[in-house]
């Protein structure tokens, strides 16, 4: 079994659902952590205090799926619970993504560029929201919640065998991604999936248009690099 774990906006739809579109590999849903917001039944597995990650999991017939902390300040006791519903048998895949980027891609809003039609629950359900109303806006505080997210994931290693990427790496290592969770994909189904992807990038919107203090808004996201 298999977990994608990683702050938001890291590419954890788009490694789910290239893992999901090879011929040995079950993948859908997102599971979410005591979401402070009222969930989509149709995409998202709630978990709460003493549930178990392996037995969504099992319950569903899926290989793995993907849980994105929310970009809050979660307390040292919320962490630990979560570690707790996580089962030590169960591979870890830490996405990582530079700050900065990350917060952009907040600031903008969720929404997703579907590539090609997918069997998945988490794609047919998808919704897709191009928020970008209301920039520039400014980004007055460091993004500390995303510092102690990846923070917290990196201290699974002690427990869990962990493999971590950052964004810009999906493509590159795809395949070892794929071993990693179990795939004996051929490297010609590995390539299909690499050249068709199942989520297409949207385009880069400039910081300037983003925020009113790009410059300040970068060097606070920077005073850490995503690992």
């Amino acid at each position: 079994m298999f977990l994608i774990l990683s702050n938001p906006r890291t590419g954890s739809t788009w490694l789910e659902l290239m893992l999901a579109a090879l011929p040995d590999i079950q993948a859908d849903y997102e599971i979410k952590w005591q979401p402070e917001y009222e969930p989509n039944p149709l995409v998202h597995i709630v978990l709460g205090r003493g549930g178990s990650v392996a037995e969504e999991l099992t319950s569903r017939g899926l290989d793995g799926s993907k849980l994105v902390l929310d970009y809050r300040q979660h307390l040292t006791l919320e962490y630990s619970a979560l570690a707790a519903c996580i089962d030590p048998r169960i591979k870890l895949i830490h996405l990582t993504r530079d700050y900065f980027d990350v917060v952009c891609s907040v600031a903008r809003g969720c929404f997703h560029k579907l590539g090609k039609p997918s069997d998945t629950e988490l794609a047919r359900n998808l919704t897709t929201l191009e928020s970008d109303q209301g920039l520039p806006i400014t980004l007055r505080t460091p993004p500390h919640a995303l510092w102690m997210n990846d923070d917290w994931i990196r201290s699974l290693a002690q427990t869990h065998e962990i493999l971590t990427l950052g964004y810009t790496e999906i493509p590159a290592r795809f395949e070892e991604v794929a071993r990693f969770v179990g795939s004996e994909a051929t490297v010609t189904e590995l390539v299909k999936v690499l050249s068709n992807p199942p989520v297409v990038k949207t385009p880069v919107k400039r910081a300037y248009a983003i925020f009113s203090n790009p410059g300040e808004a970068r060097r606070m996201c920077n005073r850490r690099t995503a690992f």
